[in-house]
């Protein structure tokens, strides 16, 4: 969003933060149906003391302001239980679009692996990153670190660091299959 105020001029980029905070607490959410706003305070946000006035006229308490707040209290009850279970349910539907693609993969101790290669174009040294191979190895797992990080080895026995699940693939012997 800080992009859309900056346009060329990138060194005043702090002047818009009141504006952009006013503009992120006040746009309703797409997961919660509410502005932060409203969840915070009750109401939505008035702009000016013209909308100020037209609130104030709008909403009387009347004589008997505990039943008033009761009203308000089961209200908010209501919304925030809405809120709660919309969270949920956005919860679940990320859920399942992020496991459409996630999967689960465990090695065991000198399992062979390819790692994804980590290298940056240098024209300096003729690299190009894109026509680089995708992947490097084999390395073998020396041990593993926690549930999603191993630490690997190369041929000769030397530890080339710690890597997550993500960035390993399995070697599949073609005999195996």
């Amino acid at each position: 969003m800080i992009s859309c105020y900056l346009k060329d001029n990138h060194n005043r980029w702090d002047e818009n933060i009141a504006a952009i905070g006013c503009a992120i607490r006040t746009s309703k959410s797409e997961t919660t149906g509410f502005t932060p706003y409203f969840l915070n305070f009750g109401r939505e946000y008035v702009g000016d003391g013209n909308e100020y006035q037209l609130l104030l006229e709008g909403q009387s308490i009347g004589k008997d302001i505990e039943v008033e707040m009761t009203r308000r209290k089961v209200g908010y009850q209501k919304m925030f239980e809405k809120v709660k279970n919309r969270i949920f349910s956005a919860q679940d539907r990320n859920r399942k679009v992020y496991n459409l693609r996630r999967r689960p993969v465990h090695f065991k101790v000198g399992d062979q692996v390819w790692r994804k290669n980590k290298i940056l174009s240098d024209a300096s040294k003729n690299i190009n990153a894109k026509l680089s191979p995708k992947f490097v190895g084999p390395f073998t797992v020396n041990q593993k670190i926690e549930n999603w990080t191993y630490e690997l080895i190369d041929g000769s026995g030397k530890s080339t660091g710690i890597w997550h699940v993500q960035e390993l693939k399995p070697i599949v012997d073609p005999t195996d299959e």
